[in-house]
């Protein structure tokens, strides 16, 4: 069986364990945990043909209801975990200034992400703060009601920094999400809107600019709306999560590292 153990302090290797352990087994390796980032596995009660945006708006309010919850009925609840302001609109700097949910479902897990994570930089004194607040009140999170997507049985688990595809470095990433565009300019072929946006987007976030953009997949819905799936083709190894596009603070967008090896 897998097991985790934690430490009071930092430890140094190989640690082996258990009574397999001349045998091979029972060998430890250490896990650099990714701070502003909460990772739940879905071990039951997930429906078929489940829209990840759907479960991640619905993992969404289970969290701002946890949260209200722990500062009190009567407390504004703050941008970082509603995504909207002090007047009631929603956030629209462009910037990560809330908390982003993403149904990562090819590996059957639910996520929420701090603004820090998705902009590559250190929390403020603020976001810490909020920080404590959203690990408090998810700490006991096992059950999500998600309507029609199902009523979840969760279990919180670790992302490993050094392994985890949403992480690790690679040349070619791919979507695990719908990529939306941000806007869609009529006189451009589909194609041609979801490349020029996706170019806007990662030069917007400070990302790598790709080499090439290959559109996998490609659906117009029925109002002209498009989603997409892409594979980003980088000239070195990029790093980090990449989650952008129009539906990002709901997990649209949400890119992986590839197992696809096709030439740049």
């Amino acid at each position: 069986m897998a097991c985790e153990i934690g430490f009071a302090e930092p430890i140094t290797g190989p640690l082996i364990l258990g009574d397999g352990r001349y045998m091979g087994l029972g060998l430890m390796a250490p896990v650099r945990r990714v701070e502003g980032v909460h990772c739940f596995a879905i071990l039951d009660g997930l429906a078929d043909r489940v829209a990840e945006t759907a479960l991640a708006q619905a993992l969404r309010r289970a969290v701002m209801a946890r949260v209200q919850d722990a500062i009190g009925r009567r407390e504004r609840l703050p941008e970082f975990f509603s995504g909207h302001q002090s007047s009631g609109e929603p956030s629209r700097s462009g910037a990560h200034e809330h908390l982003a949910f993403a149904a990562d479902l090819a590996r059957q897990r639910l996520l929420i992400i701090a603004p820090h994570v998705l902009e590559g930089r250190e929390p403020t004194t603020a976001e810490r703060k909020y920080l404590a607040i959203l690990d408090a009140s998810v700490a006991d999170l096992e059950d999500l009601r998600a309507g029609t997507a199902g009523r979840l049985k969760l279990s919180r688990t670790v992302m490993d920094l050094y392994g985890d595809p949403l992480f690790t470095p690679a040349q070619i990433r791919e979507s695990v999400t719908d990529y939306q565009p941000t806007r869609y300019a009529k006189r451009m072929a589909p194609n041609e809107v979801i490349v020029s946006d996706v170019k806007s987007e990662v030069l917007r976030r400070g990302i790598a600019m790709p080499t090439r953009i290959e559109v996998i997949e490609l659906c117009e819905g029925p109002q002209g709306g498009l989603a997409a799936r892409l594979r980003l083709h980088f000239a070195t190894a990029v790093s980090g999560m990449i989650l952008i596009g129009r539906t990002r603070h709901f997990g649209g967008g949400l890119f992986a590292a590839a197992t696809h090896r096709g030439g740049t």
